[in-house]
Formats: C-alpha cells, sequence, structure tokens
C-alpha cells in the first residue's frame, strides 16, 4: 500500500479514532472523542520541523488507540500508516511493567511526542474536567499528571 500523504494520514487517523473509539466514555462519563479532539487541536498549533502540524494532530487523534481499542500496528499498516507513525504511536502507549520513568524517556527523546504527550495531560488535567471527578480522583491525578509533566522536562 502506498504511503499516505500528510493530509491523508490525518483524515485517515480522525476517522480511525471515531470508529475504534466509538461508545467509550472518559472518567467523567463524557464521549472518549472530545478528548482526543482536544487533543489533537492543542497539538496541531505546536508544528516543529521534524513533526510538522498535520502529523503532530493525526498521532495525537490516535495517541490511545494502541492502548485503548483492540486496533493493532497492523491493522494500521493495512490502512496506511507508515512505520514512523506506527512507531510513534507504540512510544506513546503506556505499557504494563514498563517504569514510568523508561515511558517518559522514551517519549522524550522525540519532542513531537512530547508536544503530543503534553497536550495529552493538558487536556486530562484541565480545571473544568478535572471538576467533575470526586476529590480523591482530582488530587490522585493532580499528582499523577505533575509527576509527569516533570518526567518529561528537558
Amino acid at each position: 500500500m502506498a504511503t499516505l500523504s500528510n493530509y491523508e494520514r490525518l483524515v485517515a487517523a480522525r476517522t480511525l479514532a471515531h470508529v475504534a473509539h466509538a461508545g467509550q466514555v472518559d472518567k467523567a462519563g463524557e464521549p472518549y472523542i472530545g478528548h482526543l479532539e482536544r487533543v489533537a487541536a492543542r497539538a496541531a498549533k505546536e508544528a516543529i520541523t521534524s513533526f510538522p502540524s498535520q502529523t503532530l494532530e493525526a498521532i495525537a487523534w490516535l495517541h490511545d488507540v494502541l492502548e485503548d481499542t483492540d486496533v493493532t500496528g497492523e491493522v494500521l499498516r493495512s490502512v496506511g500508516f507508515d512505520d514512523f507513525f506506527i512507531d510513534s504511536l507504540r512510544i506513546l502507549t503506556r505499557t504494563q511493567g514498563v517504569p514510568a520513568t523508561d515511558y517518559y524517556a522514551g517519549i522524550r527523546r522525540y519532542p513531537g511526542l512530547v508536544i503530543v504527550k503534553l497536550a495529552d495531560i493538558a487536556d486530562n488535567s484541565a480545571p473544568e474536567r478535572l471538576a467533575k471527578l470526586d476529590e480523591r480522583t482530582q488530587l490522585r491525578l493532580i499528582s499523577k499528571y505533575a509527576k509527569a509533566r516533570e518526567a518529561l522536562a528537558p
């Protein structure tokens, strides 16, 4: 299969995100696709040379697809995503048994992926989203995301 153009990759990523995450909700019971949309919009604003805005936006749309759905790297490849794109999603995917320090160190090696992860953290820790959760969960997430931001700092 031919490699997708940046625009085709973005359209495919957005479409696949809607299909793969259909019916999923976040911790507050809101449709999960809203989180992906906000993360993608935030990431798209942060274009850098090695990760143009459409690439960052496409990665952001799918940043949780390997972790939270049945979609695999093989499925992504069959749609036309290249190895670099799939590897980027794998780096962003939390793997059981991998310490947080190793996970964030892997992301830190790629400035574009740091942008996507920070956009993800910013959305997950947005005060209006946290306010919908119980106090114990709020405090746990505030601490978790503060540690994540620290781990991603240069």
